[in-house]
């Protein structure tokens, strides 16, 4: 090696140094030696742990001196008074059984060289993060080593998760930032859009809840207009979807079943569809208007200019065409839903109570509703007259079979029938007046009906017969007779019967269709002796239920249950969400319809948007 500004001299041996070692001066790590340059080196102690640093740091890297000093450290090494050797990579010492290998001047664990190898063997990044100098108060550097080829976190084990997590700590701490700063996982913004400004807000209120803010949300909103079709309008009495059909294709792509339908509630009335969403029925609107389901108001919505549609609906003149596309898709043709009222003003046909063949689906004359279809009764077709209205043409045109016999209104008509008719005729007035105020529930004001007052609904008559057995029914008899006990187990078990069939959304078999078919000619052939009630058109369109499962087999999965439970969510955002509109009522509709559209969406824009970030990721 040659020092500059120095005679070149041969390196002392340790031999002779160790001669010397008594006569070299003693020089500490602060002696001004220019790096690089070292003087005539004498012997040192071999021993003096002190001098060995202050010579090294005197001295280059590969000089005479540096050379011996590792010498003598392996020396020193060897000569442990328990025989063991320390890891010189993980710093543990190395017992007797365990495997180790040398590595550089020492010896290592077989299991750290081969780790160190591996990570040696992978891409490393140098991460540079300030850190607090000790003591000084001055910032240094630290640098981190971080492998970019590295698994994603939910691949991971446990343990290998903890060891990212603690990497991860430590990063943050050489930055002096708290983990605690970074808080909770920021949700998507449309995870959130089924919730309202307000319950937003009060999110917002608690610290470690982090959430988009309102910029985040109305970008979301804006951009789902684009690629799902939210986008909504007003007319005069009402609001709508501008691109229902693409609206539709995107929120129901993942349905096997799509059903058209309206009803009126609330003093509004909702066209749209039903669909499954993971396993559920879901309703979503298309239009609102404020006004009945009769065809009069109907038919106002084929006014001219009324509703102009955008994009994939352009070429549709009203909402009624965007319907009749649906019902005639090849790909997935629609089934159509509704109550009784609404089926007959769509379809042009008079109502229930003032016609001699009130059924959409058949027929039938109004006096054969307890007997079976005849083989003369056909279903209805193009060319049929019989109790079609001869000022209100048909608004749409759907086949009979599509048509779904009204599972929920059939229950509910006929065990409202049941409980205030045949029980009060068997048990007494008191007796049913008491059992019902017991299931009566309080409604909101302005979201309901008169069915709200003088009759049971869905939820209230399954309380009804959770808490009613033959035996409660006829607690006001005090020696009720066997006819009389008879009789009341007859009727709840059609009311069971009807509650466990008619709303059920699972798959019938044969098995299932035929015990179902003996449980209906049971009930129409006894109806007028358990009840002593006359018969009325719902109890027909029991009959049409056996044919609708035997095409389809399902029949509680295509009711208007949800079209229905839909007037609920939609008059609480109508009342008090968006209630600062006043007497604007056009706009509030479209707010509630944006509302309810966007809550629809949410589910695809969720999953687009983890896919989005799952690509990001990889």
């Amino acid at each position: 090696m040659e020092i500059v500004g120095e005679e070149k001299t041969p390196s002392p041996t340790p031999p002779q140094a160790a001669a010397d070692a008594a006569s070299a001066p003693i020089r500490s790590s602060s002696d001004p030696f220019p790096l690089g340059q070292c003087e005539k080196w004498q012997c040192v102690p071999l021993c003096s742990t002190a001098l060995r640093c202050s010579l090294a740091s005197l001295c280059v890297s590969g000089c005479s001196v540096t050379r011996a000093l590792a010498a003598i450290d392996r020396d020193e090494h060897a000569k442990r008074p328990d025989g063991h050797d320390d890891c010189g990579l993980c710093g543990g010492r190395i017992e007797s059984r365990q495997p180790d290998g040398r590595w550089g001047d020492g010896r290592a664990h077989k299991s750290c060289i081969t780790e160190q190898r591996r990570a040696a063997s992978k891409p490393v990044r140098s991460v540079s993060a300030p850190a607090a100098t000790a003591g000084a108060g001055r910032q240094g550097t630290r640098v981190f080593s971080v492998r970019t080829s590295r698994r994603p976190y939910h691949s991971l084990s446990l343990t290998q998760k903890r060891e990212r997590r603690r990497e991860a700590r430590e990063f943050l701490q050489a930055i002096d930032c708290p983990v605690s700063a970074l808080g909770g996982q920021v949700a998507a913004a449309a995870e959130l859009l089924h919730l309202s400004t307000s319950a937003r807000d009060a999110i917002r209120s608690v610290p470690s809840l982090r959430i988009p803010c309102e910029e985040s949300m109305a970008n979301c909103k804006r951009a789902a207009a684009v690629t799902h079709g939210t986008e909504t309008a007003t007319f005069d009495t009402g609001a709508y979807l501008t691109d229902p059909l693409h609206f539709v294709r995107m929120v129901t792509a993942d349905s096997p079943l799509l059903v058209i339908g309206g009803d009126c509630g609330g003093g509004h009335t909702k066209l749209g569809v039903t669909y499954t969403e993971g396993g559920k029925q879901t309703f979503a609107a298309l239009l609102v208007y404020a006004d009945g389901d009769d065809w009069q108001a109907l038919q106002r919505l084929r006014t001219a200019g009324l509703t102009p549609f955008t994009g994939a609906s352009a070429d549709c003149a009203d909402i009624f065409v965007v319907l009749q596309r649906l019902h005639d898709d090849p790909a997935r043709p629609a089934l159509l839903n509704g109550d009784w009222l609404f089926l007959n003003a769509l379809l042009g046909l008079k109502a229930p109570q003032s016609s001699n063949h009130p059924c959409p689906i058949c027929i039938v004359r109004s006096g054969n509703f307890l007997s079976q279809v005849p083989a003369h009764v056909r279903y209805r077709s193009s060319s049929d007259r019989l109790s079609c209205h001869s000022d209100h043409p048909a608004l749409l045109r759907v086949t009979p079979e599509r048509i779904v016999p009204t599972p929920l209104h059939v229950f509910l008509g006929i065990s409202n029938r049941i409980i205030f008719n045949a029980c009060k005729r068997l048990a007494g007035d008191a007796a049913v007046a008491e059992s019902v105020a017991r299931v009566k529930t309080t409604h909101s004001a302005g979201c309901g009906d008169l069915s709200d007052l003088y009759q049971l609904n869905g939820p209230e008559i399954t309380q009804w017969l959770k808490r009613n057995t033959s035996a409660t029914l006829l607690s006001s008899f005090p020696r009720p007779t066997p006819q009389q006990r008879a009789n009341a187990t007859v009727l709840l078990r059609w009311m069971t019967g009807l509650k466990d069939s008619l709303l059920s959304a699972h798959h019938w078999d044969p098995r299932a269709i035929d015990t179902w078919r003996a449980f209906i000619n049971d009930l129409l052939s006894h109806w007028v002796e358990e009840t002593g009630d006359h018969a009325f058109p719902k109890l027909h369109m029991l009959t049409h239920s056996v044919d609708f499962l035997e095409r389809y087999r399902f029949l509680g999965r295509a009711s208007e249950a949800q079209l229905e439970s839909f007037h609920a969510t939609f008059n609480r955002l109508f009342h008090r969400h968006h209630n600062n509109q006043g007497a604007h009522t056009a706009e509030r509709l479209r707010r509630s319809l944006a509302d309810t559209a966007l809550a629809a969406a949410q589910p695809s824009l969720v999953a687009s948007e983890r896919r989005r970030a799952k690509a990001l990721r990889h």
